[in-house]
């Protein structure tokens, strides 16, 4: 793919919260800190080829203030954020908190907006709104607690437990899942021993995983399909937290994605028109990750993620579509300044009107 940047903002402001963070493994923050100077080197040859004058910068998220005081410094009619912020530092599932700041403040930035990112923190939400378009996605029900164990008659086994409050594949692993409706009370009775966040039981759907990565805010472009390869040998092909997150862990090796050479085109089409239709259902914007299984020749959604993590399964799709890390950034800032231009002319024509 041959790309020619367009964006007409010289500024371009990358804010995080996860960088350097002492909970993640070295090797994160090795690769973190890697692909900053891949887009600074990046920034410099795209600037000598085309001859414009695109300016880097990076922000560490520390505190709320803190990022107001440091945005400040930059105009807002010639700097796009790049929001690569999961949270306010201490406060879980806040992505969605420092966008609104962001709006609040009439910077343009990239990804989801508040609404999104919201969303995409609840998962008993996530699953209404793709359940009420039609999506197809897995049968589930939501447990608040464990003193009222009322398991719905026409549940399909095997299921799978994860929180409904946190997003992505956190704490999920074999041990997920459950076989029958005994098995099931008590992993709830045992989730709910340690935790107080809500439990969202899904059906299991056995089958080969399938990663879409998206771009625009109408699913205008789909990079390279990927799979999950689990030549791991566990009792379930399950993307676990520990293959994402969790480096030398055999998981971790031992399940990972890669780019499909070879599939059905009828297939594949229903993948991804699939993973389309989730993406405008939840109101992604810019970027986003749609994961999907297929069972019985039928793709269904499992998880969806804005903003997601720009980590080696997001990127080799990115690479895979010809984009190096400054392109793809720059491609992302052109999607923001297209959304929150339209946005913001909508909004003085309905306040003329």
């Amino acid at each position: 793919m041959s790309y020619t940047p367009t964006l007409s903002r010289k500024k371009i402001v990358m804010i995080s919260d996860f960088v350097e963070p002492n909970e993640f493994p070295k090797t994160i923050q090795e690769w973190q800190i890697w692909f900053i100077d891949n887009v600074e080197r990046d920034f410099k040859k795209i600037n000598k080829e085309f001859n414009t004058e695109y300016e880097f910068y990076f922000i560490e998220v520390k505190s709320m203030d803190e990022l107001a005081k440091e945005l400040a410094k930059f105009d807002k009619n010639d700097t796009v954020i790049f929001n690569w912020c999961e949270e306010i530092p201490g406060q879980i599932n806040t992505s969605h908190d420092v966008a609104k700041f962001l709006e609040n403040n009439k910077y343009i930035f990239t990804g989801g907006d508040s609404k999104c990112l919201e969303i995409n923190v609840k998962k008993e939400l996530t699953k209404k709104l793709l359940k009420d378009a039609k999506v197809n996605s897995p049968q589930y029900f939501i447990l608040e607690n464990d003193k009222d164990l009322k398991i719905p008659g026409n549940t399909i086994f095997p299921v799978i437990l994860k929180s409904a409050e946190d997003h992505g594949s956190l704490g999920i692993s074999d041990d997920s899942v459950a076989e029958n409706k005994e098995e099931l009370e008590e992993k709830i009775l045992n989730y709910f021993r340690f935790n107080k966040r809500k439990l969202l039981v899904e059906q299991y759907i056995a089958g080969t995983e399938y990663v879409v990565v998206i771009l625009g805010n109408n699913a205008e472009e789909i990079l390279p399909l990927q799979k999950i390869v689990c030549a791991y040998k566990n009792k379930y092909e399950i993307y676990t937290d520990a293959a994402k997150t969790k480096p030398g862990t055999e998981e971790y090796d031992l399940i990972y994605p890669e780019i499909v050479i070879d599939i059905d085109s009828t297939l594949q089409a229903k993948i991804i028109d699939e993973a389309k239709f989730a993406y405008k259902t939840l109101g992604c914007l810019g970027y986003a990750r749609i994961e999907l299984k297929v069972q019985d020749n039928k793709a269904y959604v499992i998880d969806a993620n804005p903003n997601s993590e720009l980590d080696g399964e997001f990127m080799e799709a990115v690479y895979s579509a010809g984009f190096n890390d400054g392109e793809f950034l720059l491609k992302t800032c052109e999607y923001a300044v297209e959304h929150w231009t339209k946005k913001m002319i909508s909004s003085y024509l309905s306040f003329e009107n």
